[in-house]
């Protein structure tokens, strides 16, 4: 979401910062600087490998609050010219955020959920819609999702 509305704004990211703090208030971070993006791909692979560290150094099992920004923001059209990024980086990134465009587009035309980066599955246990039912029950069915997989 924050990554939508950042590409809506026009601008790219060059740093993600991860931080989980645990029930006794303790914090733990992560940040990690790359190539000025706003493709999901790029940014959600940033996001898996401070999952990936947390969970190597045994933070993530007892996690109480997770905070991620996006941050070091430029403009998308003034991005500037990575030195290490060869032609066939360049052309993934592009394909990239040529299909981040799109799913945006399906998002804004027919809802959050219409389309998405990835793999949909099921949540544990089921229904994992409105968690509280006072006076109404939750209607299942009706919706349908298009997920697209790299």
């Amino acid at each position: 979401k924050a990554a939508r509305r950042m590409r809506k704004d026009g601008f790219a990211a060059r740093s993600l910062h991860f931080s989980l703090r645990s029930p006794d208030r303790a914090r733990w971070q992560h940040q990690e600087r790359f190539a000025a993006a706003q493709d999901d791909h790029a940014l959600l692979g940033a996001l898996e490998r401070a999952l990936r560290r947390a969970h190597r150094e045994g933070i993530l099992a007892g996690a109480k609050t997770v905070y991620v920004l996006l941050l070091d923001l430029v403009p998308a059209s003034d991005r500037p010219v990575d030195l290490f990024t060869t032609a066939a980086m360049d052309s993934e990134r592009q394909r990239w955020e040529t299909l981040t465009a799109v799913t945006d587009k399906l998002s804004a035309r027919f809802g959050h959920s219409a389309a998405m980066l990835g793999v949909q599955l099921p949540p544990p246990g089921g229904y994992a819609g409105q968690k509280i039912a006072f006076g109404r029950v939750p209607e299942v069915g009706g919706v349908e999702m298009l997920v697209l997989m790299g």
